[in-house]
């Protein structure tokens, strides 16, 4: 089995100048064996959250791992997944109520998810309680706020998935 801990913050969330980071951490009979991190300019705590568990889970697919379980600290991120995002594709992805209320923040990772999802229909998603001494949280934990601002990328929203849902006017703001 394949354990993997995903992580994401951000520095100035919600400000137009926001620095975040992402952390991954693989693990395998207890021992660490792969480690991802990145830094992104103009984004926010939830889009690096999400985007973690994106790398994660495009992983675990390109190695062909079937036996994965996926473990984070965020219960939105959690919930995304497990619970919110099949009633959100029966209502043409949108949330209940009307105007902006209906739009779903960070849709375009939201349609990702979803496609990786049912890539991988025997993971687990498992929610960890963050700075609680769990080794592979506080790993990725550690790799989210390895922050390198030379080295980051602008997080930019992905409009071809959007489009590819038809749902572009679905997208709330950040």
């Amino acid at each position: 089995m394949i354990e993997i801990y995903t992580d994401g913050g951000c520095k100035g969330n919600g400000n137009l100048d926001a620095i975040g980071g992402l952390g991954v951490a693989f693990f395998k009979s207890g021992k660490c064996f792969k480690k991802i991190s990145k830094t992104y300019k103009e984004t926010t705590n939830n889009r690096m959250e999400y985007s973690s568990m994106i790398i994660a889970m495009e992983t675990a697919i390109r190695e062909k791992w079937q036996d994965v379980v996926f473990y984070s600290d965020s219960k939105l991120l959690l919930s995304t997944i497990t619970d919110w995002m099949s009633g959100w594709q029966k209502k043409g992805w949108k949330k209940g109520g009307s105007g902006n209320k209906s739009k779903i923040k960070n849709l375009d990772l939201v349609l990702r998810l979803w496609e990786l999802k049912k890539e991988l229909p025997n993971a687990k998603f498992v929610w960890v309680k963050g700075h609680s001494g769990n080794e592979g949280n506080e790993l990725a934990d550690e790799l989210t706020n390895a922050i390198e601002i030379e080295k980051a990328i602008t997080d930019e929203v992905d409009y071809k998935i959007l489009e590819k849902y038809n749902v572009t006017s679905n997208l709330a703001p950040r």
